[in-house]
Parts: structure tokens; sequence; C-alpha cells
């Protein structure tokens, strides 16, 4: 009787054990640093154009993009809030981070380049270089000043 209580504990702990480690694997392959690639060099001559007029508020939806794959993350009603702009998430993928109103500022738009930043959880800030494509999207990448680590990224208008 002992030697099957012992072994049952023996057995819970071992349970806790694997739980304890998968899930330290999950959390690390959230974290871990992705290489962002550098930037490309603008070059020194750029073309006069019109200045275009980029409205920012409405509803889009953002795609966590891999290769050809992507993985939608959020849609979010993006409105203009004093000099800043707030996103309200509307729908958001179940293992998305944070859960709450994402603040952005900063924002400017240049010859089909989208730029701004965005505060994320943990005191970090989230740095969006986006280039319009011809189908309206912007694409892009996102990364953390702090860590470096970032993603690619595609807002998609939809409203």
């Amino acid at each position: 009787m002992v030697y099957d209580r012992d072994m049952s504990k023996a057995r819970l702990h071992l349970i806790y054990s694997i739980t304890f480690l998968l899930s330290s694997i999950a959390l690390w392959n959230l974290v871990s640093p992705v290489p962002v690639p550098t930037p490309v060099e603008k070059p020194a001559v750029v073309e006069q154009q019109a200045p275009s007029v980029f409205a920012v508020e409405g509803v889009w939806e953002q795609y966590y993009v891999e290769g050809d794959k992507r993985e939608f993350m959020a849609r979010l009603s993006i409105q203009k809030s004093e000099n800043d702009y707030v996103a309200v998430p509307l729908s958001l993928a179940p293992d998305a981070f944070p859960k709450h109103a994402y603040l952005s500022y900063n924002h400017h738009f240049e010859n089909g380049r989208w730029t701004f930043k965005e505060a994320w959880s943990c005191h970090s800030t989230g740095q969006f270089e986006l280039i319009e494509q011809p189908n309206g999207e912007y694409l892009g990448w996102a990364f953390s000043e702090q860590g470096g680590h970032g993603f690619q990224t595609v807002f998609v208008r939809v409203q």
C-alpha cells in the first residue's frame, strides 16, 4: 500500500515536471529573438511625388506573415485620440498578446511608407515599418526597440 502511494506521488511529480518543461518551451518560442533583416537603404535621389493623403482611421486586419503563409492576429478599429491613435481590438486570435487596446504614435506616411510606434506590454515599444503594396495592403516588419526581435506583418484595410 505504501509502495503504491509513493509511486503515485512520483508519477504526479513526473507529470508536473513534464508540464513545466513543455510550457517553458512554448514560452521560449513566443519570446525568443527572431532575427530582423537589415532595412534596405533608400536611394539618394527620391522621385518627387505629390503628397498623398492617407487616413489611418478605420478597420484593419493585421496578419503575421511567414513566407507565403498568413496567420490572422487581430481585427482593429484604429481611431484618432488627441495626437495619437488607438487601435481597439474588435477580434483577436486566441494566442494574440496583448488583449487590450494598443496605443500607437509617431505615424508617418511618405511615398507609400507607413511607419509608427506602438506601446507594447512590459514597457516595450514596437516599431512598425510598412510599405504599401500594389493591392493596397501594407507589408513590412514590426520589431521591439528594446529586444530587437521582430516579425513580418501585413495590415489590410477592411473598412
